[in-house]
């Protein structure tokens, strides 16, 4: 899945631009945006324990996996 320069919410709920089915990810999760020059994650401090990595905020590399998907970052 390629992803465009923009906003994206994780999370369980069917409103998020990335959905993950799972019962220990929060409804809202986290956040993945691009501030002009690189990708960022951030964990919304669900109390269910962060996805991509265990700091709470970081940059991305351009091909990601979360769940059972790759998304590349352009």
């Amino acid at each position: 899945v390629e992803l465009e320069p923009g906003d994206y919410d994780l999370g369980r709920g069917s409103e998020n631009a990335i959905n993950i089915n799972h019962p220990s990810i929060r409804r809202v999760h986290a956040k993945i945006n691009h501030d002009g020059t690189h990708w960022n994650y951030r964990d919304l401090e669900s109390g269910e324990g962060r996805i991509i990595s265990d700091q709470n905020s970081i940059q991305l590399s351009p091909d990601i996996d979360i769940a059972t998907e790759t998304y590349t970052l352009s």
